[in-house]
């Protein structure tokens, strides 16, 4: 087999590989967070992000650490 074909097949394999452990982790993750990972990039990617108001930073973070239990 040569190289060309080889590096083909493993870079398939590769990227298969990426797409599936990137599907599990976003599964992981809206599984165990209420929302709080969407609600942090949505906070984010908001067209002003230069509406900063006092106690962002604390919401953001409580967004992040608030797992089901």
């Amino acid at each position: 087999m040569s190289y060309e074909i080889r590096m083909i097949l493993f870079l398939g394999i590769f990227i298969i590989a990426s797409l599936c452990l990137f599907d599990v982790l976003v599964d992981y993750l809206l599984v165990n967070y209420r929302g709080g990972i969407l609600r942090v990039m949505m906070r984010l990617m908001m067209d002003s992000p230069f509406n900063y108001w006092p106690g962002q930073d604390e919401e953001m973070l409580q967004a992040l650490c608030e797992p089901l239990s």
